[in-house]
């Protein structure tokens, strides 16, 4: 009986070590940091300003891909030296800006995927809404997979100001 309890406890530990592991074999690079995080919020209007003058748009043309290529993508783009002096003015990576502003953007939209996912739980719903609603999340799971862990506990921290500044950017828009 003993050996049985100890196999299945060694057992457990290795599966738990072996999913660790795994997270922190696959999870993206972490690129966001409090300072970030800080200078974004306070210089946003001036770095989409000064990003905006310099053209960036033709950067990021994708065509109809999915997330993780949307990411995969971002990562490949290497802006001018012009764009990354902007990026480390603002207090961004010079050459993972684009990376980190896209981060950020995404990360935020899966904050409001799940809210929004909770808060309709307590909710009756229909096939069609439950359909839509598993759509969602698999759409925030594709999201979240895409963010690194730290990045996104990060983005929640600052969840209402980021929600301000890109809902007033896409009104813009």
């Amino acid at each position: 009986m003993k050996i049985k309890k100890i196999t299945a406890i060694l057992l457990m530990s290795y599966v738990c070590a072996i999913a660790f592991f795994a997270q922190t074999i696959f999870e993206r690079e972490r690129i966001l940091t409090e300072q970030t995080m800080e200078h974004f919020i306070e210089d946003y209007l001036d770095l989409f300003t000064d990003l905006k003058e310099q053209n960036i748009g033709r950067l990021l043309k994708f065509k109809r891909k999915s997330i993780r290529e949307i990411f995969s993508e971002t990562e490949k783009i290497h802006p001018s030296k012009k764009i990354q002096r902007i990026f480390i003015r603002y207090g961004l990576d010079g050459k993972k800006g684009l990376q980190q502003i896209l981060v950020l953007q995404y990360g935020i939209l899966a904050c409001t995927i799940e809210q929004t996912l909770s808060s309709i739980q307590k909710y009756p719903r229909n096939t069609a809404l439950q359909k839509s609603d598993r759509e969602a999340a698999a759409w925030l799971s594709e999201i979240k997979a895409q963010i690194n862990s730290a990045d996104y506990a990060l983005i929640k921290k600052y969840e209402a100001k980021l929600y301000k500044i890109f809902n007033r950017l896409e009104q813009k828009v």
